[in-house]
C-alpha cells in the first residue's frame, strides 16, 4: 500500500519556489519516431505552431507564471497515449514547485489540425491531487483549459464544469483499499490511497496561437531607416 507524502516530498511540494524550467524538445516532430510515416502535415504544422507552448505558459501573465506550476517540456515525439497507431506531438513535464508531479501531452486532432482550425488533444496526468491547494489544482487544470480546449467564454464554461466534475469524482470514489485496520488509519489520515488525476479532452488552440503571435509581433526586429535595406524605402519625392 502506498504510504501518505513524506515529509521530505510535503518540504519540496510547500517550502520552495517553482523550478526554472530547462526545455529540452525535439528539433522535429520525426525524431525518434517509431512509424514516422504516421506522422501527417497537420502533425507538422502543429509541432511547429506549439515551439513557444512551454515557455509562454510559465512566463507570461494570465498564465502559470505567478502559480507554483511549471511545464517542462521533454525531448521525444512519441506520445504514451494512443489507439490503432502510434500518436505524436509535444510532452511536458508538469511540475509544482521542485516536484515533477505528472505529465501534460499535446498532439493535433482529432480533426485535421489548421491554422483556422486548430483542433487539439490533451493527456494530462498529475499525481498527490489531494493534497494541494484546491485552488493551485483549479488554476493549472483552467490555465490549460483555456489554452488547449476552451478559446470561448461559453467553452471556457463547458470546460470549468467538465473540470469541476472531475475533480469532484476523484474525492468522491476514491475508495480505501486493504484490510479493515487499514481503512481505519486512512480515516485518521496516517495512510492515504494513490491519488492520481487523469484528463483526456480535445478543443481548440486557438487562444494559443493568438498569444503567440501576438508575442512574436512583439519581438520583432523593428525596421527604421537604420535598419530596413534601402529597396525597402520610398525615396522619392513627389
Amino acid at each position: 500500500m502506498q504510504r501518505y507524502p513524506t515529509k521530505k516530498l510535503l518540504a519540496q511540494l510547500f517550502d520552495t519556489k517553482p523550478i526554472d524550467a530547462k526545455h529540452k524538445p525535439s528539433r522535429t516532430i520525426h525524431e525518434g519516431a517509431s512509424a514516422p510515416s504516421c506522422i501527417t502535415d497537420a502533425d507538422r504544422e502543429f509541432f511547429a505552431d506549439f515551439d513557444m507552448f512551454g515557455t509562454l505558459m510559465n512566463n507570461l501573465d494570465g498564465m502559470l507564471k505567478e502559480s507554483p506550476w511549471r511545464l517542462q517540456e521533454t525531448s521525444g515525439t512519441e506520445l504514451s497515449w494512443c489507439f490503432d497507431a502510434p500518436v505524436y506531438g509535444r510532452h511536458y513535464d508538469v511540475f509544482y514547485n521542485q516536484v515533477c508531479l505528472g505529465h501534460l501531452e499535446i498532439s493535433s486532432g482529432p480533426m485535421e489540425y489548421r491554422l483556422d482550425k486548430p483542433d487539439v488533444t490533451t493527456d494530462i496526468g498529475v499525481e498527490h491531487v489531494r493534497i494541494l491547494p484546491c485552488a493551485d489544482v483549479c488554476k493549472f487544470l483552467t490555465t490549460i483549459a483555456h489554452f488547449c480546449w476552451a478559446p470561448t467564454a461559453r467553452d471556457y464554461a463547458d470546460a470549468q464544469h467538465w473540470i469541476n466534475g472531475a475533480l469532484l469524482d476523484l474525492a468522491w470514489n476514491n475508495r480505501p483499499a486493504g484490510t479493515a485496520a487499514q481503512a481505519r488509519r486512512m480515516a485518521r489520515h496516517l495512510e492515504e490511497p494513490p491519488t492520481t488525476l487523469s484528463l483526456h479532452r480535445s478543443g481548440s488552440a486557438a487562444a494559443y496561437l493568438r498569444v503567440r503571435q501576438h508575442h512574436v509581433r512583439l519581438n520583432a526586429p523593428q525596421r527604421t531607416a537604420a535598419t530596413t535595406p534601402a529597396s525597402w524605402l520610398d525615396t522619392k519625392t513627389a
